[in-house]
C-alpha cells in the first residue's frame, strides 16, 4: 500500500501529468466560478425584473387613482351644476346617474388603494417608506370618505330642495 502512495506521490508524478492535473483543477475552478456568477446574474436580474413590475404596477395604480379622483371631482362639480334644473321632470334621474357614478367611483377608488396597499409591502423594504405609505393610503382612505359623506349630504339638501 505504501508503495502505491509513493509512486503517485507530486513528486514522483511526470510533468505532463502534472501540468493535465493542474489544467484540470483550473478548468474546474472556473467551471464552479462561471456557476456561481451566472447563478448570481440570474437571481438579481430576477429580482431587477421582481422591482420593475412592481413599480409599473404602482405607477398604473397611482395614475388609475388620479384619474378616479378626476372622474370624482367631476361627478361632484355636475351634481353642483344639477341644482340649476332642480325643478325639470328629469331631475330625479339625473341625481340618481350622478349618484351611481359616485358610487362607482368611491368603489373604484377604494378598490386601487387596497391594491396600492398590497404592492406597497413588495415594493418599500424600508419599515419608515413603508410606514409612510401606508399613513398616506389611510389619508386618501378617509378623503374618500369624507367626500362620500358630503355628497350623500348634499344629496340630501337638493332633495330636500326639490320637493
Amino acid at each position: 500500500m505504501r508503495w502505491f502512495f509513493e509512486r503517485f506521490a507530486w513528486s514522483n508524478l511526470p510533468l505532463t501529468t502534472k501540468i493535465r492535473t493542474l489544467i484540470i483543477g483550473q478548468g474546474i475552478l472556473i467551471a464552479i466560478t462561471i456557476g456561481v456568477t451566472l447563478t448570481a446574474f440570474l437571481l438579481v436580474r430576477a429580482r431587477i425584473n421582481e422591482v420593475i413590475e412592481n413599480t409599473v404596477e404602482a405607477r398604473n395604480l397611482a395614475q388609475s387613482m388620479q384619474l378616479e379622483v378626476e372622474n370624482l371631482q367631476r361627478t361632484d362639480e355636475r351634481l353642483n351644476e344639477s341644482v340649476v334644473n332642480v325643478r325639470q321632470p328629469d331631475f330625479p334621474d339625473q341625481v340618481a346617474d350622478i349618484n351611481d357614478d359616485h358610487d362607482e367611483a368611491v368603489t373604484t377608488l377604494t378598490t386601487i388603494a387596497n391594491e396600492l396597499d398590497q404592492a406597497s409591502g413588495a415594493l418599500l423594504t424600508d419599515s419608515d417608506s413603508l410606514t409612510e405609505f401606508q399613513l398616506s393610503l389611510n389619508a386618501i382612505r378617509n378623503s374618500i370618505a369624507d367626500n362620500e359623506f358630503d355628497f350623500n349630504q348634499q344629496l340630501t339638501q337638493i332633495g330636500q330642495l326639490s320637493d
